[in-house]
């Protein structure tokens, strides 16, 4: 095989994952952006509109640990298949719901796909780059998800007016079907490569079902080979302060997680109240979706470059950038409002790729299992964000509940910043 082969193999794999992990969160950011005619239709008011969001990532962070064991086990290609299987079933399941109780369960069954495109995404990026590009394929990972808010801001502005909501959700079913084809492709043009060559798969183990699909890799084999103890793990041998750095960071993500996803959830109901069209507020959230889907891919690029020793504090100072965004967004004016998108966007949407590096960057070989571990964090707390947010806005105003995420996300760079300081007190004592 030539090395531009390789090269181009390995950049339509990482590309399936990518596209499958934003895929995964596409329901929860259309769901946000169709919110107007949906709850008309439904007769439901917006509370349970933040409950049905948060069920997403609930089921997500129950099932993401025995996923990602599964995923460590038969491998990444198993778990993108599934993931989009059952993506498109829930895309298809919510367009042609009678009821909203068939939109919750559609979100069940889009909470599964979640916590098996997570992990499947975080091992393919781990196998196909390496330690070299591991900052820019988790850049690109964490772009996926600008990038599901990006098609559902244009779809919102372009066909608004032109389309039913219901139409919307079964166009975008569309999307995991034609990536199912890409991936199938990749599995049939990988099994034609090894039978060009002659060799038997990893090693001769790989048989029936799995042989046939390319599930499991020489590549795959030699990282399980060599696959270090996890860092989550190792930080119980290391006694209670470890543990209370670690912890403090698991929490400080799942708050950050928590303000972010209701930042992509209610950012365009907060435009319309500001005083743009509906077309309009789908378009600024395609807009700043694609800067955020940039930022992320340019944090991933320069961890690469400089080879950062304390990924930590880039996080914190994200984040508390993203803290002042959530503070101007509910601003009844058009230019803070732009201004406090930017912000939030900027640091409270772009954090968690250097989140994942730091955690994947020393256990390549069992980045599902390390990453299962986290995304209980993560998933709880991105279903924890729209819930709290949906709640106060029914208690109080809009208003409070953006002061809320953002008295959430300065909790968050609090947690981590206590996390940072025991780490380097640690380190000094050692």
């Amino acid at each position: 095989m030539s090395g531009v082969e390789l090269r181009s193999g390995k950049l339509v794999l990482t590309a399936v994952a990518v596209v499958t992990n934003a895929l995964s969160m596409m329901p929860v950011f259309l769901l946000g952006a169709l919110s107007g005619p949906v709850l008309r239709e439904f007769g439901i008011e917006i509370g349970l509109l933040g409950f049905t969001t948060a069920l997403l990532f609930f089921v997500a962070g129950v099932v993401v640990v025995p996923c990602s064991l599964i995923v460590q086990r038969l491998r990444d290609r198993f778990g993108v298949l599934v993931a989009l299987t059952l993506t498109c079933i829930g895309m298809l399941t919510i367009a042609g719901a009678g009821s909203f109780t068939v939109v919750l369960v559609a979100m069940c069954i889009g909470g599964l796909a979640a916590g098996f495109a997570q992990p499947a995404a975080n091992l393919r990026i781990a196998e196909q780059l390496g330690h070299a590009r591991l900052g820019l394929g988790f850049g690109l990972k964490q772009a996926s998800v600008p990038f599901a808010t990006l098609l559902c801001g244009l779809m919102l502005a372009v066909a608004e007016d032109k389309m039913e909501w219901r139409q919307l959700f079964l166009l975008a079913a569309l999307l995991p079907v034609l990536t199912l084809g890409i991936e199938a492709w990749n599995a049939v043009s990988e099994v034609r490569r090894r039978a060009r060559r002659g060799a038997s798969v990893a090693g001769g183990r790989a048989t029936g079902l799995r042989a046939r699909w390319g599930i499991v890799s020489t590549e795959s084999v030699q990282f399980q080979r060599t696959a270090a103890v996890p860092w989550v793990e190792r930080s119980t041998m290391l006694g209670w302060v470890a543990q209370l750095s670690v912890g403090l960071v698991v929490v400080g993500a799942a708050l950050g997680a928590g303000a972010a996803t209701a930042l992509g959830v209610f950012l365009v109901p907060a435009g319309i109240e500001v005083g743009f069209a509906p077309s309009t507020a789908g378009m600024i959230f395609a807009c700043a979706s694609a800067f955020g889907l940039v930022t992320r891919i340019a944090l991933g690029v320069i961890l690469d470059r400089r080879n950062v020793n304390f990924p930590l504090r880039w996080v914190i100072v994200l984040l508390a950038v993203g803290t002042i965004g959530y503070v101007l967004v509910p601003t009844p004016a058009a230019a803070p409002f732009l201004v406090g998108t930017t912000f939030a966007f900027l640091g409270g949407w772009t954090w968690q790729g250097v989140f994942e590096y730091t955690f994947v960057r020393r256990n390549l070989g069992a980045a599902a299992r390390v990453t299962g571990i986290t995304q209980i964090g993560l998933m709880l707390g991105s279903g924890s964000g729209p819930l709290l947010f949906s709640a106060v806005v029914q208690s109080t105003s809009s208003g409070a509940a953006w002061m809320v995420l953002a008295a959430i996300a300065a909790l968050a760079v609090a947690c981590l910043v206590t996390a940072d300081r025991i780490d380097v007190r640690s380190n000094r004592r050692s």
